[in-house]
């Protein structure tokens, strides 16, 4: 066949596929060609291709590649993680707001594996349970439709499990597994283990490795995520002691569901610093709480919202994160070039076995809000070279983990930062040192 025959086949098919699955995500996110992850997306391919990607043979068959996706900074790209807790292959995901759950790259890798079952549901090509009833067929029907009218058929790879991602769960779920206990929304052990037949290369991905002994600072003060950080996750939603606060500074703060990572990072040094056993509840603390309110206050003083801050340098780390936001990642004047002194009092403090409070600056004013930002706290440094450091950093998103680091490679008058979780490799792009002073808890 000819080349504009080729081409002419794949534009009927693509037209096809559009009219049966209505519109698509945007396949055509903006990315940094020279950027040090711009490998992450070399295989992606525009929507009309679609078919192809998924192994129509009609077009051809060809090998699977990586899907677009949309995923912000610090949540993608989509990737099968393994769980942290050892419960299954991958961990748990289901619908809401927090990391720990909800947005990360295991979510992007399910949207993936979902939207394969949802093109074979399409073709009749997907091997439904043979008991499947008319009542169940009428349901899939339904659902899938929902979808079509949301324009997520196929889902928008975008990392985040909401609503849509919710409906297309339900749909698998319901295809593969007669008890309808199992029809939950939630992708926990069972429903991997079954999305896992829809990997591309076929079957299971191999178990993962034995997670080596994290890497230990050479230089460090003491702290150890796993004994002296909190064991319950960031997943809060701001209090509106603080939303009212922010208000005041009529800067676009978001939805608040990152949590209160400054208030958990400010307190877990106050406990440390102070000798007092960090509290071992496993649960978030409910809204109220003595604890809860604890990490409120805490919350309050990172950012300089709080009472005593009134007159004097009132929301100073608020305003300091929305001006680094509109900054550039590189070049003169860029986020970059401010985190490279950042990086020199970091280490002098560490150096002298000061724990240290960080601003983590995650996104611009166009790519997310204020919440879109973290708070760490930082307790040991490795110098690897004259040009690269890993800094050790207790991430309240990450509970009794003792491999988080930042690495920062300086160059020339920049520092590039890069979160490493594990194996994976998140962009960072600066962070600056935040006021902290120890408070008895």
């Amino acid at each position: 066949m000819n080349p504009s025959a080729i081409c002419a086949s794949r534009r009927k098919r693509a037209q096809s596929l559009l009219d049966d699955h209505g519109p698509g995500p945007d396949l055509f996110p903006e990315w940094d060609p020279e950027s040090l992850f711009a490998s992450d997306f070399e295989a992606a391919v525009p929507l009309l291709d679609w078919a192809e990607e998924f192994g129509d043979t009609e077009l051809g068959g060809a090998a699977p590649s990586w899907a677009a996706h949309s995923c912000r900074p610090g949540e993608g790209p989509p990737a099968p993680l393994p769980d942290p807790e050892g419960r299954g292959l991958h961990p748990l995901v289901y619908r809401g707001v927090s990391r720990r759950r909800s947005r990360n790259p295991a979510a992007g890798d399910a949207q993936r594996l979902l939207n394969r079952f949802l093109h074979q549901l399409a073709r009749g090509s997907f091997p439904c349970r043979s008991d499947l009833s008319s009542a169940d067929r009428a349901a899939l029907a339904r659902m899938g439709d929902d979808l079509r009218r949301r324009g997520q058929y196929p889902l928008t790879v975008d990392c985040r499990f909401g609503t849509s991602t919710r409906i297309a769960t339900l749909m698998f779920q319901r295809c593969v597994f007669p008890d309808r206990r199992a029809w939950d929304g939630k992708i926990g052990p069972r429903t991997w283990a079954k999305l896992e037949l829809l990997r591309p290369h076929g079957g299971t991905v191999a178990p993962p490795r034995p997670t080596p002994a994290p890497p230990r600072p050479s230089v460090t003060t003491g702290f150890l995520p796993s004994i002296h950080g909190f064991r319950f996750v960031n997943s809060f939603t701001l209090p509106p002691s603080i939303t009212g606060p922010l208000a005041r500074l009529r800067i676009p703060v978001g939805s608040g569901g990152y949590g209160l990572c400054g208030g958990m990072s400010f307190l877990a040094g106050d406990y440390f610093l102070f000798g007092v056993p960090v509290p071992t509840t496993a649960t978030v603390p409910p809204t109220g709480s003595t604890l809860y309110n604890k990490l409120v206050r805490r919350q309050l003083d990172s950012l300089k919202l709080n009472i005593s801050s009134a007159l004097r340098g009132f929301g100073g780390p608020v305003l300091k994160f929305h001006r680094w936001m509109g900054l550039p990642d590189r070049g003169p004047g860029s986020v970059a070039e401010l985190t490279a002194p950042e990086l020199g009092t970091v280490a002098s403090s560490l150096g002298h076995r000061r724990i240290v409070m960080l601003g983590l600056v995650l996104v611009s004013r166009s790519t997310g809000a204020l919440t879109d930002n973290h708070q760490v706290l930082a307790y040991g440094i490795t110098v690897r070279s004259a040009k690269r450091y890993e800094l050790h950093v207790y991430d309240p998103n990450y509970p009794r983990r003792d491999d988080i680091r930042l690495e920062v490679r300086l160059v020339g008058r920049e520092a590039v930062t890069t979160q490493l979780v594990g194996s994976t490799r998140r962009p960072v792009r600066g962070f600056f040192v935040m006021p902290y002073g120890a408070v008895r808890p």
